[in-house]
Parts: C-alpha cells; sequence; structure tokens
C-alpha cells in the first residue's frame, strides 16, 4: 500500500488499506493510513473522518490530533484549526507527567 501511495497510485493504496481493516478490524493503523491517502488526494472531509475514527480507538494519538486540524486548515477553517493545534499543545505539554506517573507504577509493580 505504502508503495502504491508512492507511486501516486493513492486510490489502490486507499483500496489496500480498507481491505486490510477488514482482514483485522483491531489493526487501526489502517484508518490513519487511508485518512493520509485522502489527505494525498485533498479530500479533506473523508481525511478527517479516517483521522477521527483513529482517534476514537486511539485517544491518546497525538498525530490524528495534528491530521484534524491540519484538514481544518487546509478548508480555511482557521477557528477549528487553531482549537486543534491547542488541543495538540495541551497534550504534548502534559507529557513529562505522563511520563513520570508511568515510571511510579512500573516502580511498583
Amino acid at each position: 500500500a505504502e508503495l502504491n501511495a508512492q507511486r501516486g497510485d493513492t486510490e489502490e493504496a486507499i483500496k489496500f488499506y480498507k481491505k486490510a481493516r477488514q482482514v483485522d478490524p483491531t489493526d487501526s493503523s489502517s484508518l490513519f493510513n487511508i485518512g493520509l491517502c485522502y489527505l494525498d488526494l485533498q479530500n479533506f472531509v473523508d481525511a478527517r473522518s479516517y483521522f477521527q475514527q483513529h482517534l476514537g480507538e486511539n485517544p491518546d494519538d497525538v498525530l490524528s490530533l495534528v491530521e484534524i486540524a491540519n484538514t481544518h486548515y487546509a478548508q480555511g477553517d482557521s477557528e477549528l484549526a487553531i482549537r486543534g493545534y491547542k488541543k495538540v499543545f495541551f497534550f504534548l505539554s502534559h507529557l513529562p507527567c505522563l511520563f513520570l506517573r508511568l515510571k511510579k507504577k512500573q516502580q511498583v509493580l
């Protein structure tokens, strides 16, 4: 699929990732990759939909948040894009605390 996308055959890559999702519904990376393919096609509505689905299954995925904000920006909706980028900044600013909590949990185990 990545080879298809690199060759510019994005539609074939989308078909591949959709089939991969059907074969393994637990592999959410196909959702993210479909979103990237739709971004490549400048189909921002479908791209955002797949990034949101990916985010629904991976709530801590910062890249999905970034790409959702990027789709808003690409469509000229600065307000929603800024709101999305603020979420990314908020999440990233809390990473050190999250890492410390994980480290403490590991020490307890």
